[in-house]
């Protein structure tokens, strides 16, 4: 039977290959270098194959080794992170909360929640790491390399999930575009997740307009001009392409053309027009955990309950937590 792997050889593999060195990696960790290289050994050995190959001042990562590095890194973040939750208690509600978001939530829902956090919580510090797409936040969550993710509702996630609730989308268009007076106002008050929306204008009216998209790397850019073909949009041409909500907003104001946008990333006072497209566009929004969405995250999910702004209740709210269906935005 060989040797059971240890996070200490997982940790040395690591050294060597972050200092491409066994010496400096020895160095580093303030151990002799024939230790270190006997347990990187012990490590192949039970492994079945070389994760290093030894050059004469130097060191190469094998194939085996690249196809193990995510493993180990994740291994280890996991140890990490289990280190500090039993220094957190231990010493009274000080530590650090690791959050994966999009870039979307991280700008308009979750800023008063942060805000109140540090308030109530001011010795547990927040790392907060944002994605242009969802697939890559939920890729990091899987990974093991954050405590919990605030995104869009995954399909088929098989950890634990909450429903946080649901944004809308907006449109903004010049003022001097034609299909303003199109916009049918509301008979009573905006929706609660876009307060500063007008009304609804079809979006067939704008048919014939260049838009203001976003980047194809952006995940709303999927997303958004999903739901135009849905409504029965022709392709949309682009007049312009841009990662940035703000650009977007103000040049669509400007006139370069509509754009569709989270009505939480909306800038107060744009000059253009803010409307809901008809037929509406809403994302569901979750937070979800390979492991527990319970401690310091179950206490951040109830400040996004009390705190988080331009989200409206979602049906499941309140239901016990289980694996997203596939049937998730």
């Amino acid at each position: 039977m060989g040797q059971r792997m240890s996070l200490r050889q997982m940790e040395y593999f690591l050294a060597i290959v972050e200092e491409g060195s066994f010496s400096r990696a020895a160095g580093r960790l303030n151990v002799t270098q024939p230790a270190l290289s006997q347990q990187v050994k012990a490590l192949e050995a039970e492994l079945g194959a070389p994760l290093l190959e030894r050059l004469g001042r130097g060191v190469r990562i094998t194939t085996a080794g690249r196809a193990y590095l995510p493993h180990v890194e994740a291994t280890l973040a996991a140890s990490q992170k289990g280190r500090r939750a039993v220094g957190s208690v231990a010493s009274g509600l000080a530590g650090e909360l690791e959050i994966g978001t999009v870039i979307s939530v991280g700008v308009g829902v979750i800023m008063k929640p942060l805000l109140r956090w540090h308030i109530e919580f001011p010795n547990v510090a927040i790392r907060l790491s944002e994605f242009s797409h969802r697939r890559a936040l939920e890729n990091f969550v899987a990974e093991g390399r954050a405590d919990f993710a605030i995104g869009p509702s995954p399909a088929g996630w098989k950890g634990p999930a909450v429903p946080l609730g649901q944004e809308r989308f907006v449109l903004i268009i010049s003022r001097q575009d034609p299909a303003v007076r199109l916009i049918r106002p509301y008979k009573g008050n905006a929706p609660r997740a876009a307060p500063n929306s007008v009304g609804r204008l079809p979006i067939l009216a704008l048919r014939d307009r260049q838009w203001v998209l976003f980047e194809r790397t952006n995940g709303l850019s999927e997303f958004v001009e999903g739901h135009l073909a849905a409504a029965g949009l022709p392709l949309p041409r682009a007049s312009v392409r841009t990662s940035q909500f703000i650009a977007a907003a103000m040049l669509a104001g400007g006139g370069m053309g509509p754009t569709l946008i989270p009505a939480n990333v909306a800038p107060a006072d744009i000059d253009g027009v803010v409307c809901e497209p008809d037929p509406p566009l809403l994302r569901s929004l979750s937070a979800y955990s390979r492991t527990s969405l319970e401690g310091f995250v179950g206490q951040f999910i109830g400040l996004i309950h009390a705190h988080g702004t331009m989200l409206e209740s979602s049906e499941r709210r309140g239901r016990r937590s289980r694996p997203l269906g596939r049937g998730a935005t």
